[in-house]
């Protein structure tokens, strides 16, 4: 510091400046928190209202203790536990909800969910638990642009009105994800490591495997925003839907139609990588079928070892190349 000849001590002006910059980021950090709390309690408070709506129109939405959170760099809502039913027709429940966006990029949203999770629809509680579940969405101005959910090891169970607890498979880990394309609607998924408990397959066995699907719903879009259902009636184009374990691979491709009674019409390609590895994992799997899925694969297995043979289906009735196969009766019907 330098001082004038009566002895005053003058500041230099790089410490007078260095004042100014901290006294302004101080007050610019002020403000921020204050913008960020005041957005953060009027989110709440607008949600706080959408639950009351949604509890005074019949259904039952919770959300304990709503609040604000993130700060300083993300903001959303957060609840200790989450429920919503539909009385008389269901009820889904689970435990901490956190979501939040990116102050400089509101238009992604994250969310992660706690579990256990239950969906209850008489007779029957369907249950899962997971080390981590977390969905994204991204959205513009006009519509959402891709839904996605990621979840790791998951177990599902089932519980029967009056009995205990019967599992229904694990999985390492699975995701899905969706997308607007034009009218249509894209979906994808994929897991891996699955395993099907064995009381799932009245007595038959399936080693752990993975899979994978892609496809198309054709007007898809119209019919959610229409407020249609998204299924019955519908048709779409499947891309890739297959099943692997242990070298040998399983995939479908082509199209499909769901009638107004849920019944199935489709034009199919089955392609199998090692069909001779798939056959003895059918049969164990549906050890009453086994003769039948035997005859089939043998077909495939004839053709060599990345072999196709057309699936075709019309109002359920399924022939695998020229073999009959059964009948798959209405899908989807009695929601």
């Amino acid at each position: 510091m330098a001082s004038t000849p009566g002895g005053e001590v003058r500041r230099p002006k790089s410490s007078r400046r260095f004042a100014w910059l901290t006294a302004f980021i101080l007050v610019l950090f002020c403000g921020y928190a204050a913008a960020w709390f005041y957005v953060g309690n009027m989110l709440r408070d607008r949600f706080v209202q959408f639950l009351d709506s949604a509890n005074a129109s019949g259904l039952e939405v919770e959300c304990r203790n709503p609040r604000a959170g993130g700060f300083p760099f993300r903001i959303g809502l957060f609840c200790d536990s989450t429920r919503y039913a539909d009385p008389g027709e269901f009820a889904l429940s689970a435990e901490g909800l956190r979501s939040a966006a990116q102050v400089y990029n509101p238009f992604l949203i994250v969310a992660e969910l706690d579990g256990p999770a239950v969906l209850d629809t008489a007779p029957l509680a369907l249950g899962a638990s997971w080390d981590n579940l977390r969905a994204s969405l991204r959205y513009n101005l006009d519509a959402p642009e891709r839904v996605s959910i990621e979840v790791a090891s998951l177990d599902a169970s089932i519980t029967p009105r009056a009995s205990e607890k019967t599992p229904l498979f694990s999985a390492k880990d699975a995701e899905a994800h969706a997308r607007p394309n034009g009218n249509d609607l894209d979906l994808a998924a994929s897991f891996a490591d699955l395993k099907i408990d064995p009381a799932m397959l009245d007595g038959g066995a399936l080693p752990a495997f993975s899979g994978d699907g892609d496809m198309t719903i054709t007007d898809g879009m119209l019919r959610i925003n229409g407020g249609g259902d998204l299924l019955l009636g519908q048709s779409g184009t499947i891309r890739t839907l297959s099943l692997s374990t242990g070298g040998a691979r399983l995939t479908l491709a082509g199209t499909f139609a769901l009638d107004p009674q849920g019944l199935l019409d489709a034009d199919l390609v089955v392609r199998a990588s090692n069909p001779q590895a798939i056959a003895p994992i059918a049969a164990a799997a549906f050890p009453e079928s086994a003769a039948a899925i035997s005859a089939s694969l043998s077909g495939l297995a004839a053709l060599g070892e990345n072999a196709e043979l057309p699936l075709t289906i019309r109002k359920g009735e399924m022939t695998f190349g020229f073999l009959p196969m059964g009948r798959i009766g209405p899908l989807l019907v009695g929601r």
